[in-house]
């Protein structure tokens, strides 16, 4: 794709395709995404993240309250739909 559209290439390499990738993120960027989100849809979004993922959304956060978190099992499809979602807005933001 490189070779053949360099343009949108760039276009997207620039852009967050994985929930994985936000370790990447600026974390005063990924603060200000996380801020428009609830307490108990960033600890969804964490849940089905990779460790060291957890630790930087969690620390991003440890300022909120988190003592009326429900820690149930939460679907899959929707700890995913929060997940586009944040990743979509740092796109947005960092676009």
């Amino acid at each position: 794709m490189r070779s053949n559209n360099n343009s949108l290439y760039q276009s997207i390499s620039s852009k967050l395709l994985n929930f994985e990738d936000i370790v990447n993120v600026d974390s005063k960027l990924l603060k200000t995404v996380l801020d428009k989100y609830s307490t108990e849809d960033v600890f969804k979004a964490s849940m089905a993240s990779s460790p060291k993922v957890k630790d930087i959304i969690l620390s991003l956060i440890e300022e909120r309250d988190s003592t009326n978190i429900r820690k149930e099992s939460v679907p899959i499809s929707e700890i995913i739909k929060i997940q586009d979602s944040m990743i979509q807005d740092i796109n947005d933001i960092s676009a």
